[in-house]
């Protein structure tokens, strides 16, 4: 096995991060945000059919999830003009971060995707809050709770404990879950853990593999949903692909806001960033 090589693992399929000197691979999930750590005899290279038509089931699950949103979003009035939420997304995966990018792009909602490490999301948040004064922000990369006998030891999660802490101190900037709402985890993440540092929505009540495109559909919903309504943590939780196996989180406030008169420049169905 070599790094970048696509490999399967129980049924699934992964991206080989990393070869350690014992071995044993380090492994990224693919279209899940879940790690994991195998040895080399227990995986199998994976099929070029098998991998093609896993990526034509995500196309095909994010073609249908864009066109769906775009063709419930109601248009505003024509002597008006939408400013949804922005977000910031932050992640450690590039190529992921480049899908997301695209797909917010898609959506018009206004957005900075970052790319760092689950390690160093503490260090760098508070810099890029700063930088980009969000409305939403989305704490993502990849986890797994190495022990599952033991779901209530932090030190059994992979990446939980550096998005518990990127969250405090983003709470720090903002305290107010109305002010900036926190979508953070993982595959597995430990989700009361992150909702006591101040998460509005976090994974995984019951430790399971989340969907790749599941923060970004709850980022999309609290954008587009008006400042005056609150949003019930169901409704947030009918949006993802998931289900409530893989997300949850408390009441939360949209972040978009209807302006007027609108710009001579601005068509109706276009939006303005915040």
């Amino acid at each position: 096995m070599r790094a970048g090589e696509i490999v399967m693992r129980q049924g699934a399929l992964f991206a080989v991060q990393a070869v350690r000197a014992d071995g044993q691979c380090e492994l990224h999930g693919l279209g899940t945000r879940l790690w994991a750590v195998s040895r080399q005899e227990q995986l199998a290279p994976a099929d070029g059919a098998r991998v093609c038509e896993e990526a034509r089931r995500f196309r095909q699950t994010l073609e249908a999830r864009v066109a769906g949103i775009l063709a419930s979003r109601p248009a505003p009035p024509r002597h008006a003009f939408l400013m949804p939420g922005k977000v910031l997304h932050i992640d450690a995966d590039e190529d992921y971060l480049r899908i997301c990018a695209q797909t917010y792009a898609r959506l018009a909602v206004p957005n900075a995707c970052v790319a760092v490490s689950e390690s160093a999301q503490p260090k760098e948040i508070d810099a890029l809050l700063h930088r980009h004064l969000p409305d939403i922000l989305v704490l993502t990369g990849h986890d797994a709770l190495m022990d599952k006998s033991a779901p209530d030891d932090l030190a059994q999660y992979k990446s939980t404990v550096h998005f518990a802490e990127a969250v405090r101190r983003a709470r720090r900037f903002q305290s107010s879950r109305d002010g900036l709402a926190i979508i953070a985890g993982a595959c597995q993440s430990h989700f009361e853990h992150l909702l006591e540092a101040g998460a509005n929505v976090a994974s995984a009540p019951d430790r399971v593999r989340i969907h790749a495109l599941d923060a970004l559909l709850v980022a999309e919903k609290m954008a587009y949903t008006p400042i005056d309504t609150i949003l019930a943590a169901e409704e947030l939780i009918a949006v993802t692909i998931t289900g409530a196996r893989g997300l949850g989180g408390c009441q939360t406030r949209g972040a978009l806001r209807l302006g007027a008169p609108r710009p001579r420049n601005v068509p109706p169905e276009k939006s303005l960033e915040n």
